[in-house]
């Protein structure tokens, strides 16, 4: 039986290929071999980046115009280089996959000090630091789960739209095992399915709330973008926009973010209690 080495696997049939077909990457020591195999395979763009944080930002605006974007760092001192960005990401809904060259899987549990980390021979500190700024995380240090793990990380972040944490062992991207060389399993991503009864009576609360209305407002936000909703950008605090907004008498708000800065120093004088707010989970 041929022998495939894990990272080629993952790219041939499982979830990166669906995914994306560039990734920003900054080489360091913990990630050499797996970019070149990055760089190996034909159908995959490898950008080189001067730091880790322009490439987690890379990686942003990438998402923002292609739906998923991807970065490729080293251990600790690239992971935590790369915070901020990912960070910013997970703030504005954007499935970024944060990939990192990690420890030796050959490491863990003996106790040493490696290079390029805080000093501590505990290997899970960038970890933690990524568990509040991503929505899934996944430490391959065996080859045995590597393809769940990825297959996993990488569609709770198209399904969440949010960045997810991925390590991979230093020794592990060159290594074959048999269990790659089987057909891979098609990546499938299954749809999001509404409560139809929810649905309906949401539909009907709206239609009657509007119908009562003599000048209702509707407001795109930005959690739109989770839905592929495309919009132009329209007039930002003119008065014309604030009169309408501040005078209507219903609204209607499509995927917002109330902040400090979407409501100008929470200055808008808003109804709350004539409004209808709308979250890609839920209605009220």
């Amino acid at each position: 039986m041929p022998r495939v080495a894990p990272w080629d696997a993952t790219w041939q049939g499982g979830s990166w290929r669906s995914v994306s077909r560039t990734s920003f990457s900054v080489p360091g020591d913990f990630n050499l071999t797996l970019l070149d195999h990055l760089i190996a395979e034909p159908e995959l763009n490898v950008v080189g980046c001067c730091n880790e944080l322009n490439a987690g930002y890379a990686a942003d605006g990438y998402a923002r115009a292609k739906g998923v974007g991807a970065c490729v760092v080293t251990f600790t001192v690239g992971g935590l280089s790369v915070l901020n960005a990912i960070a910013g990401a997970y703030s504005e809904n954007l499935p970024v996959i944060c990939i990192v060259g990690g420890p030796n899987s050959n490491d863990y549990g003996t106790n040493r000090i490696l290079h390029h980390t805080i000093g501590l021979p505990d290997f899970s500190q960038e970890l933690r630091c990524f568990q509040t700024i991503t929505c899934a995380q996944a430490v391959v240090n065996n080859l045995d789960d590597a393809h769940e793990l990825l297959d996993t990380a990488i569609s709770t972040a198209l399904k969440e739209s949010k960045p997810v944490y991925i390590s991979i062992g230093c020794n592990l991207p060159g290594i074959p095992h048999p269990t790659f060389a089987r057909d891979p399993v098609p990546f499938f991503l299954a749809p999001k399915v509404s409560n139809q009864l929810g649905l309906e009576a949401a539909v009907e609360a709206t239609a009657n709330f509007l119908n009562k209305a003599v000048k209702p407002v509707l407001v795109g936000g930005p959690k739109l973008r989770v839905a592929n909703a495309k919009m132009p950008c329209g007039a930002c605090r003119c008065l014309w926009v604030s009169h309408c907004l501040e005078s209507a008498d219903a609204y209607v708000f499509v995927g917002p973010i109330f902040n400090d800065y979407s409501s100008v120093g929470y200055s808008l004088l808003i109804k709350k209690e004539k409004a209808i707010i709308v979250q890609p989970n839920r209605v009220r």
